[in-house]
């Protein structure tokens, strides 16, 4: 309605300035961003580290194209919880992983 716009508009600028664009807020999502990144990347350049379902989904699926490729890589990251995708970087990354 025309009484309330006004003050949704308000609470959108004050929400995307003092919580969406909050320092915290966006090096956050920037740290996560490189994460979803480098998992993408490193799936894209070894399929072999895929779990085996994606793997075989891959081999069934895809026309072995590097689209089709990533379709399923962006799928399988696009499945993965905030938590589990940080597990997984990790465990693919991190050298001492499984000596915590």
């Amino acid at each position: 309605s025309t009484t309330i716009a006004p003050k949704v508009e308000e609470l959108r600028a004050f929400l995307w300035a003092n919580m969406y664009k909050h320092y915290k807020v966006v090096r956050t999502m920037s740290k996560f961003s490189r994460v979803v990144e480098e998992l993408y990347h490193a799936f894209m350049d070894d399929k072999e580290i895929l779990p085996t379902k994606w793997q075989n989904r891959m081999a069934e699926e895809s026309d072995g194209s590097k689209v089709g490729d990533a379709r399923i890589v962006a799928d399988y990251i696009a499945s993965m919880t905030d938590r589990y995708a940080i597990k997984e970087h990790e465990r693919l990354f991190e050298p001492y992983w499984e000596n915590r």
